[in-house]
């Protein structure tokens, strides 16, 4: 513990002889009785609630971890319910205990997901593939990515934060997307008379080199936020690029390995087959209907907000958000917004500018009372009220700089160099963070040139970041796309294919941001992954299908490029089907959690799961086409 400040022993300035001193507030109390005391004395407020029902004290912690930090306060709270007189109610209120919160939330809701996700696969794969192999050679592998991902963060000292909560979904996605591919192929093979090693060699030769490509397609994509200006989103990229590339190895491994070692007797046949049909609608329809959703995303990307604040991750009637709420109502805003003042602190004229700029300030929305240097300059001089001359001030700081330590250091420094003002503000969103922010540099201009103030603080930091984070992420996209689009131009060997399976990648995040929007669902740390998450599940589903077009088409066992897509869908296209159900599933798992971004997770991870499905099973098709047709005219223009 670094500090205890309680109303009883803050230090207040009596005067004696005309010479002011310190003196406990208690002893001023007993004399003048305690509202008159407070009433008379501005810096003695924040600590009696509005009602005087309540007091407050605040404790300072220093420690080097934040695991010490959580010991020191446990302790803390148990020795003051220990000392708290009988009757009398304690309630703790605290940055750390709200992080401390989130924290927990964060895990016991990545831990009940994944694992709520984990038993239904365990329970939907069987039932789909009819086969217990079905469903535990893919959930297996996942478990076992999952088990190496996570020890080889541990062992680096890594920790989750919450911009990471889409590592194991992301996981869980490539691991079970790629052994279901498998799986589908090796039964259909099976199925087919071919032996059991046959069966995954083929597996592994017809699947594998799409799981290779999908695997390096969204690795790259995360890889490419390593360039990002934000810290957190740098580590978020390097931690999914190495889940997406761990899944992969353990996927192509522990699959076939599995499969091999299985005693299989006869070929299972999923629910879909027989049942799976997908015609190939007129292009003009797929255009048509493709161009009505677009219309219909547009107008929700445009309401998307770029916004959060503290208490949004929390559930009302968790005890945290409960104590918080109560504190704001009885004491005002517990939150800081913390503004530096350099220069000129001796300076009258600077002086009443500042009192001047801290009254405007004051007005503004969610700001409810404020602690300054110049506060404490008015109370070293008895509280005296009107403007105050050079001598004044310079009397007044002379008796804070002899006091040592028994006036707060929070306000001044001690070479009274720089000074501070905290304005405390309700729990404020980043946009009305931010335009505090913005207005208190509109106040500034008018201040006289020898002052400077600067706002700084953590929970501007933290506000700045958030902003920060969420159009990192939006530049990464973008970079991401073009970096998909010449990677998918070289695997396939065409820049124009490249090109015709950038459109049903950027669909379903079109749907995403548009969904976003109409659900009015804040764009922010914690969700602002599940795009890169799309993009990268887009991009799967593209891979598989188009490996699987051009394999019909080159193999001459049909009479046109229709049959070959259709042959095409039959397959690839009822994986596709069988994957997204499953993630579907496992998006529905999260909309238990308490966590508010783990919920929206879920949504919008449901919602990209059956945009992507929809985007690769109709708009890519009509456009494989398309491409097909040009480059058979192209090949007929050619002269002999």
């Amino acid at each position: 513990v670094r500090s205890v400040v309680t109303l009883s022993d803050l230090p207040v300035v009596e005067f004696s002889g005309g010479l002011p001193r310190l003196t406990p507030f208690r002893k001023v109390a007993i004399s003048e009785g305690i509202a008159e005391a407070i009433a008379k004395r501005p810096l003695t407020r924040p600590f009696l609630s509005k009602d005087g029902r309540a007091a407050a004290f605040f404790v300072g912690f220093v420690a080097e971890d934040r695991t010490a930090v959580e010991a020191a306060f446990e302790r803390t709270e148990g020795r003051a319910r220990s000392l708290a007189p009988a009757g009398a109610e304690l309630r703790f209120v605290g940055g750390d205990l709200i992080q401390r919160t989130i924290r927990d939330l964060m895990k016991r809701g990545m831990v009940e997901s994944v694992g709520l996700e984990i038993l239904a696969f365990l329970v939907l794969l069987p039932f789909i593939f009819r086969s217990v192999r079905g469903a535990l050679i893919p959930v297996v592998s996942v478990l076992v990515s999952a088990l190496i991902v996570f020890s080889i963060l541990v062992r680096l000292g890594e920790t989750i934060a919450i911009i990471d909560v889409a590592v194991p979904a992301l996981i869980v996605i490539i691991g079970l997307c790629d052994g279901v591919h498998l799986v589908h192929r090796f039964e259909s093979a099976f199925a087919a008379g071919k032996s059991k090693s046959d069966a995954v060699t083929e597996a592994i030769l017809r699947v594998g080199s799409a799981c290779l490509s999908t695997s390096l397609t969204t690795g790259l994509g995360f890889a490419s936020l390593l360039i990002a200006d934000h810290l957190a989103v740098r580590s978020f990229g390097w931690k999914a690029a190495l889940a997406v590339l761990v899944t992969f190895f353990v996927v192509i491994v522990v699959v076939p390995l599995g499969l091999t070692l299985w005693p299989v007797r006869r070929p299972s046949r999923d629910r879909l087959e027989g049942r799976f049909k997908v015609g190939l609608p007129a292009p003009r329809r797929v255009f048509a209907a493709t161009a009505i959703v677009i219309a219909l995303a547009i107008p929700g990307v445009a309401m998307i907000n770029v916004d959060s604040h503290v208490l949004e991750e929390i559930p009302e009637d968790a005890e945290v958000a409960r104590n918080l709420a109560w504190y704001q109502e009885r004491f005002g805003g517990h939150f800081r917004f913390v503004v530096d003042v350099t220069g000129g602190l001796r300076d009258p004229e600077v002086f009443a500018a500042i009192e001047g700029l801290q009254d405007d300030m004051s007005r503004q929305r969610g700001v409810t009372g404020l602690e300054s240097y110049t506060q404490w300059v008015r109370a070293a001089l008895g509280d005296v009220e009107g403007p105050l001359g050079e001598p004044q001030i310079a009397r007044a700081l002379g008796f804070i700089k002899v006091s040592g330590g028994r006036f707060p250091r929070t306000v001044l420094k001690k070479d009274q160099s720089e000074a501070r003002i905290i304005f405390q503000t309700m729990d404020l969103s980043t946009r009305d963070y931010l335009a505090l922010r913005d207005q208190l540099d509109v106040f500034a201009r008018r201040l006289p040139a020898a002052v400077s103030v600067e706002a700084t603080g953590y929970t501007l930091f933290a506000h700045e970041s958030t902003r920060l984070v969420v159009t990192t992420m939006v530049q990464s996209l973008i970079i991401s796309l073009a970096a998909i689009a010449v990677f998918l131009a070289f695997v396939f060997r065409s820049w124009s294919l490249g090109l015709v399976c950038l459109l049903p990648n950027l669909l379903p995040i079109l749907i995403l941001l548009g969904v976003n929007g109409w659900l009015g669902i804040p764009l922010r740390i914690g969700i602002v992954m599940i795009y890169s998450l799309g993009l990268g599940l887009a991009v799967d589903d593209t891979i598989h299908l188009v490996t699987a077009f051009l394999h019909e088409r080159r193999s001459g066992a049909h009479a046109n490029d229709a049959d070959a897509m259709l042959a095409a869908l039959a397959t690839t296209g009822r994986a596709l089907v069988l994957t997204s159900s499953i993630l579907v599933i496992g998006g529905l798992c999260y909309l238990g959690s308490d966590l508010q971004s783990l919920f929206d997770f879920g949504v919008l991870l449901t919602v990209v799961v059956i945009a992507a499905l929809a985007a690769d099973l109709w708009v890519l098709p009509a456009l494989l086409l398309k491409w097909a047709a040009a480059q058979g005219r192209r090949t007929q223009r050619k002269p002999v």
